[in-house]
């Protein structure tokens, strides 16, 4: 060990007489210095505006969205390596001084092993500096994720690491340092894109994958520890510095070409087979080391995926004419499968990844309707396909063989996947949306139909209510079975169905019935079976609208519950005034724990249209209480005519306005058949109708979502929609101000960048004269 030591501490040394390490090291303080000081100063901009911060820590360091400095540093490490390997064998070559070494007594192992601890030496004054950027922002911004950032800074040093041991390797190849040097980039560079090479072959693309150093630090790097990322490092710094010591040990002895050719595979086999090894689910490792554990399922995920009682399969069908076939194409296949790794960690018994590839028709008219594809057979249409994607046909069943299989016209032939456990099965979609995958709410929700019977949701038809298999701008579809939609009932869980009342009876066991907005006078029938599925103690939701409320008063008023006079409107900057917003009253925890925070909140808004006044008064053993209530400073109600497209309206006592806090939804709860009875009386049936939910507001943003998915997780007992909400983030504040910033510019451009160069300049001049 004193020889290796010795050994390396030569090296460093050598490495410091040379203008190119100074330069190297003036260069990486600059470059990041300057993005790191101007990242802070951004933030301290922000704060001195009244702008408000968030997640700082992540935004300076790791978001990959606004451009981190670690991902930064990561991504261009491998362009510095280069300069400082090229030297460290390729030297010792060129001036015949390898033949001295090798001569000596020092083993072959302990010159490779000190040579790397000297470039490891240097590497740690690379990351020392940027632990100084560190430091300096734990002493900036309050509650710091220090753990995460450490970490991060691990995954770099790691990386760094196997750069060298790659570079120390093609350094002992030429005596030429610059040949060293093109070649460490161009093997560094080849391995950063080898990941994207030949994935559409199985065999193939797990090698591939493990062989690329693309993206291996990022988990570290984004405050996830994983076992495999760390031995995929040490196996490959193990395999390069093995290969220099095989590389130098043929130049002391005499070997056959066969015997070495054996070696050199001999490790490389078992270098692969430990990787692989270690990259299985079940020897795979975590740590999150954030403080909110945001690398990491909630517990709710976890307490679902505990109570399985067998491998879960999730079966991909891959339509060639869908639009978004490409998702599921083996060349992402690697990418596909890291969507579920967390899953992957928690479940007891395992999971498999299955995918099916066929072709079918679908909804794809940008496909179907062009030049080259109108008029053309299905078959023809996916000849097209595979040629311009450069595919094969026959890895593709016909429409008839995937119909033998599985039926997935009910899905509409889109990118699906089957969810599978035992005899029973559920569907994940993909969404119209930015995001497009499942978010853990929708894949915890899908599971967790397995051990949990879904809830139902009913509603109610045959005299024109709110439908929920059209998509018109009054229907329901869009919140309630719309697969393409992420927060619609169906992809949260619950089994929503209609019944007519007319002629059908309300099922047993169901979460809840809903009423909204008939727009004709229900039949007695119908009344007799709603009021009784109340008295039997039946969870319901009823949904008004202004003009047709009389035809709620025999299912209203046996609860207490009426209207009052006139219509909620408010002045708006650019929408008419009959628009207006509710915010939650003090009962908003009414629908868990997540929405205690909305407590008297005004700035979570439910946007309503042409809203009514609610009245209540305590009827039987109902327990009243509102959920939400208008703006009294804003909003009022409007008794007289008015024109509904005005933008300004007069408030006028005399006409018998009345500016108050006004109910828009109420709650009304008691004990029936010692289960609670839950009903809740809204009085804008268009707050979840399509049109609402399709349309962008600058205010409000997703009030009328969280409010309607708060009221089903009421009525399911808090079963579904799974709550996946992490905890805010409290590194929030920046206490820099613009006479420290200038301060900490002053440090990181000018003085530590003057301090290395007049460093290099003075120890290269003292060296010389020496």
């Amino acid at each position: 060990m004193r020889v290796i030591l010795r050994i390396a501490r030569l090296e460093l040394a050598s490495l410091f007489f040379s203008p190119i390490a100074w330069l190297v090291l003036v260069v990486f303080a600059v470059q990041f210095g300057l993005q790191f000081t101007g990242k802070v100063d951004m933030y301290v901009s922000y704060k001195m505006l009244g702008y408000p911060t968030f997640n700082l820590s992540d935004y300076i360091f790791t978001n990959g969205q606004s451009g981190g400095l670690f991902l930064t540093v990561q991504s261009q490490l491998y362009l510095f390596v280069p300069l400082l390997t090229m030297g460290v064998l390729s030297r010792e070559i060129s001036s015949g001084s390898i033949k001295l070494l090798l001569s000596s007594p020092v083993k072959v192992s302990e010159i490779v092993l000190g040579k790397f601890l000297g470039i490891m030496g240097y590497g740690l004054m690379l990351i020392f500096i940027l632990l100084m950027f560190v430091i300096t922002a734990s002493f900036s911004i309050d509650a710091f994720e220090i753990y995460w950032m450490l970490t991060s800074l691990l995954g770099l040093y790691l990386l760094f690491s196997a750069y060298a041991a790659i570079g120390l390797f093609l350094s002992s190849l030429t005596s030429y340092q610059v040949v060293a040097a093109i070649s460490t980039l161009a093997v560094l560079t080849f391995l950063h894109f080898i990941g994207s090479l030949w994935q559409d072959v199985d065999f193939l693309r797990h090698i591939t994958y493990f062989l690329s150093v693309t993206g291996k630090a990022d988990s570290m790097i984004f405050g996830l520890i994983r076992s495999k990322d760390i031995i995929y490092f040490l196996v490959v710094i193990s395999l390069f510095l093995g290969l220099t010591m095989l590389k130098l040990q043929a130049g002391r002895e005499s070997r056959s070409a066969g015997l070495q050719f054996g070696r050199y595979l001999l490790l490389i086999c078992t270098a692969l087979l430990i990787g692989y090894i270690s990259a299985l689910p079940s020897f795979t490792g975590y740590i999150d080391t954030t403080s909110q554990n945001t690398r990491t399922l909630t517990e709710n995920s976890r307490e679902v995926l505990k109570k399985l009682n067998g491998p879960l399969t999730i079966t991909t069908y891959v339509n060639l004419m869908d639009k978004d076939h490409n998702i599921g194409l083996p060349k992402q296949r690697n990418n596909d499968l890291a969507r579920f790794e967390q899953y992957q960690r928690f479940l007891p018994h395992g999971l498999n990844m299955e995918y099916v590839y066929y072709y079918d028709t679908c909804d794809n008219s940008s496909l179907f309707k062009t030049k080259i594809n109108a008029g053309l057979s299905l078959k023809a249409v996916a000849e097209n396909v595979v040629k311009s994607e450069k595919l094969d046909l026959d890895d593709f069943l016909s429409p008839a063989e995937i119909h033998k299989i599985i039926d997935l016209a009910p899905e509409g032939n889109k990118f699906v996947r089957r969810l599978q456990l035992g005899d029973q099965s559920t569907y994940l979609r993909l969404y119209n949306d930015f995001f497009k995958h499942p978010g853990e709410e929708n894949i915890t929700a899908a599971i967790r139909r397995f051990t949990t019977s879904p809830p139902k949701i009913v509603f109610i038809t045959g005299n024109n209510e709110r439908s929920i298999e059209e998509a018109n701008d009054r229907g329901y579809q869009q919140s309630t079975t719309e697969k393409s939609a992420r927060s619609a009932l169906v992809n949260n869980g619950f089994d929503a169905m209609s019944i007519s009342l007319k002629d059908q009876e309300i099922p047993k066991g169901i979460a809840a019935l809903v009423l909204a907005d008939p727009r004709s006078e229900l039949s007695a029938v119908e009344i007799n079976k709603i009021n009784q599925y109340i008295a039997n103690g039946g969870n319901m939701l009823i949904l008004a609208k202004l003009d047709k409320k009389e035809l709620l008063k025999p299912v209203l008023e046996p609860l207490g519950v009426g209207f009052l006079k006139g219509m909620v409107v408010q002045n708006n900057a650019d929408v008419a005034a009959d628009l207006s917003f509710s915010s939650f009253t003090t009962n908003g925890g009414l629908f868990g724990k997540e929405y205690e925070k909305f407590n008297g909140d005004t700035t979570f808004k439910v946007v309503m249209s042409g809203a009514a006044g609610l009245t209540y008064q305590a009827s039987g053993d109902f327990k009243v209480m509102p959920l939400l209530v208008t703006n009294p400073n804003i909003a009022w109600l409007k008794t007289g005519a008015f024109n509904s497209d005005s933008l300004k309206l007069k408030f006028n006592p005399a006409e018998g306005d009345q500016q108050m806090a006004i109910p828009t939804a109420i709650a009304l709860t008691r004990k029936r058949n010692n289960l609670e009875q839950k009903i809740a009386v809204i009085s804008d049936a268009d707050f979840i109708s399509n049109l609402e939910i399709n349309t962008f507001r600058k205010v409000g943003g997703k009030g009328n979502t969280n409010f309607y998915n708060g009221l089903f997780k009421w009525f399911s007992n808090g079963e579904f929609p799974i709550s996946v909400a992490k905890p805010d983030p409290t590194d929030n504040n920046i206490k820099l101000e613009s006479g420290g910033m200038k301060v900490l510019k002053a440090v990181y451009l000018y003085a530590l960048p003057g301090l290395l160069l007049l460093g290099g300049v003075l120890l290269l001049y003292i060296r010389r004269r020496k």
